[in-house]
Formats: structure tokens, sequence, C-alpha cells
């Protein structure tokens, strides 16, 4: 595979299948996104457009969510979900592209390998080595011609111990239930500030690594941190960041609420981002 910088094209809105145009932009701006299930909300049908008021033919983006797709998958003969496969699969007749993964490896893998695999893992060691990994793979992705976009990964849905504790048994533990303990578990759970510590650790890193290779990044945090207003749950510490509670699931799951805000908070960031000139 070739390496090396993603070249930058000479026209970042260029479309070669497309003839209409608006303010400049051709249409339909046509994104690809790879993600873990967490990029479920890129993906819409005609009805969520409708109700959000949005144009489908002016932004088409398609590609795959993979559940429990990982960065650390991406490791040399690691994933038995052909992640990798699909990603080079999915290039040709691609411009734009998005990756965004990387959170099923802060909030389930993390503690598969210190409750499970028994390793002891640093949270800021963690971040770093999964940088590490994500860096060699997009570097290893044959990417001239096609603009990048990194995605971070979100603010931890995590808020208390005994929901995390139940959501990080029900994933990580089966078979395992035996020899692993419910005060192990509790040993082993990061505190909020702390798992969003990682999660803030490991977006740096992603941000550097889109400066290197010449892409883009982003991520929503800004919009879903929580406010001073916001009065559900503890204080975080200075200088953390939360969830706001808006975006926090009822249901028992470590996603965020699947919500017309949500849907649209995607979409408008990744256009933003391929639109917006640097």
């Amino acid at each position: 595979m070739r390496r090396g910088r993603i070249r930058k094209s000479s026209c970042r809105f260029c479309l070669v299948e497309c003839c209409n145009t608006q303010g400049g932009l051709k249409l339909p701006f046509r994104i690809k996104v790879f993600g873990d299930s967490h990029a479920m909300f890129f993906f819409n049908n005609k009805l969520v457009f409708d109700r959000l008021r949005l144009n489908e033919d002016h932004c088409n983006i398609t590609g795959k969510s993979i559940p429990a797709a990982s960065v650390a998958g991406f490791r040399p003969k690691q994933s038995t979900l052909r992640t990798k496969d699909k990603i080079l699969e999915g290039l040709s007749k691609t411009e734009r592209l998005t990756l965004a993964f990387g959170q099923v490896d802060l909030e389930l893998g993390f503690y598969y390998r210190l409750l499970v695999k028994k390793e002891s893992v640093h949270p800021d060691k963690y971040a770093d080595w999964l940088a590490d990994i994500y860096s060699e793979f997009i570097k290893s992705l044959p990417l001239c011609g096609i603009e990048l976009a990194l995605k971070g990964v979100n603010l931890t849905v995590f808020s208390t111990e005994l929901f995390f504790s139940k959501y990080v048994s029900r994933i990580i533990l089966s078979g395992n239930e035996a020899a692993i303990s419910e005060a192990d578990i509790a040993a082993a759970l990061l505190s909020e500030d702390d798992q969003n510590g990682m999660h803030e650790r490991f977006n740096a890193n992603l941000f550097r690594i889109a400066g290197d290779v010449g892409a883009k990044y982003f991520d929503i945090n800004d919009a879903i941190a929580t406010t001073e207003t916001d009065s559900a749950g503890p204080k975080s510490r200075i200088g953390s960041r939360r969830l706001s509670s808006t975006f926090r699931p009822g249901r028992f799951d470590h996603h965020l609420v699947d919500s017309l805000e949500v849907r649209r908070i995607h979409l408008e960031r990744i256009k933003e981002t391929f639109t917006k000139r640097i």
C-alpha cells in the first residue's frame, strides 16, 4: 500500500459526478464515513432528513457503522470484523472520507484489558497507544486524492458507578463472571472525569495526527457538554467537561441518546468540517 502524506486536492469542493451548484459548492456533497456503532448518527433515512428540514440531495453520506469495531483491531491480523477490509473496499470513487473510531476501545476495551486480561494499563498510556495504532493505520491507507477528516470520540455517558459497572459487566465479562467480582469491577472503574480525561487525551492525539497527515479534525463535544445551568448530577472538577443530561440515554446503553438534535449536530459538524477553508 502507498504510504505518506495525503495529497490535498487543488479544488476542495470538486465532485466529478455532480453538475448542480449552490453557493459555489457543487452538489450533491458526498462524504463517506466509516466508524464504530457511535457513527450511526451520520446515517439517515429520508424521514430524518425531512424532520431536520435538510435536503438529502445536497449532502449525501454513505459508508458503514460497524458495531464493536475498535482501533486496537487495526493492528495486523487483529480484527475478526474485517474493519480494515471494509474501509479499503469503500475507498473506490471516494473524495471525502471520515474515520470515527475509538469510543469502543476507551469505554470497553480499556476495562477488558484491566479485568479480563489482567494487564496493568494507565489511561494516558492507553490513549497514546491507541493513537499510535490509529496513526500507523491511517498512513497505510491509499488516500491520494481523498480529503480525510478524523472525528474525535464523545464525552462518556457513564455517570454513576452502578450504571457503569452493570454495562461493563454485560458487555465484556461474558463467560468470565465467576472469576471477576463486583468489587473488582468497581475498583477498576475510572471516575466520570477521569474517563473523560482519557477521551480528551485521545482526541488531542487525533488532532495532532490530523495535522501530521494533512487531514482535518472535528468532534462534537463542545455541542454536547454540560453548561453551568445544567444541574443534573455532581459538578465536574475545574478544567473538565461532562456530557449534558440532554444527551444521556434513558435506556441501558453507552451511546448518546438518538434524537433529532444529536443527528443534526453530527450532520452539521461534518459538513462544516469539509466546507470551511483552512
